[in-house]
């Protein structure tokens, strides 16, 4: 394989990309567990920034509804 800039004249390439694509989007395009190696049947590990996200996210839904069921929410709502 060489590394090109650009995918423009080179012979094949528009091809090459409708078969990659159809590959891609195709009922095959998945592999079943079985027919993996074993080191790539385990689930991926979870993000910790995408856990970090998801806990903020819930702590500012909670925070919300907490501060909405506040008495001083009427009050203070308009500064939002």
């Amino acid at each position: 394989m060489t590394w090109t800039p650009g995918h423009e004249g080179i012979r094949g390439n528009e091809a090459a990309d409708v078969l990659a694509k159809l590959a891609a989007s195709g009922p095959a395009a998945t592999s079943s567990r079985s027919s993996l190696p074993r080191f790539l049947r385990k689930p991926l590990p979870l993000s910790s920034s995408a856990m970090k996200q998801s806990h903020t996210r819930g702590l500012r839904d909670t925070w919300r509804a907490v501060w909405r069921l506040s008495p001083r929410y009427r009050r203070y709502a308009h500064l939002e």
